[in-house]
């Protein structure tokens, strides 16, 4: 999801959490919110700051807001992730 403001908003489910790690990118927020028994995940960024990390996700600044990503593109980003986000469920890692 891209937003005209350059902020990439990612939302994950996650059930019976421990603890989240993540490595920050400058102006970033996380937001925490329980959902039932799941705990939801927010993570916002501005793109630019996320193109700096990672050129190869440069293609995102030619997405339309609103439009699908291709599934290179959510593979780099799916990547990108795993490499900054870490998910621990009773002290046993999680892929991010």
């Amino acid at each position: 999801m891209i937003w005209r403001s350059g902020l990439l908003a990612l939302v994950v489910f996650i059930g019976s959490i421990g603890a989240v790690l993540a490595h920050a990118l400058p102006g970033s927020v996380l937001l925490l919110r329980q959902q039932g028994s799941a705990l939801q995940l927010t993570i916002q960024f501005p793109l630019d700051d996320l193109i700096v990390a990672a050129p190869e996700l440069s293609a995102l600044e030619a997405v339309a807001a609103g439009q699908p990503w291709s599934q290179e593109l959510t593979t780099a980003l799916a990547r990108y992730l795993e490499r900054h986000l870490l998910v621990t469920e009773e002290a046993v890692n999680r892929p991010g």
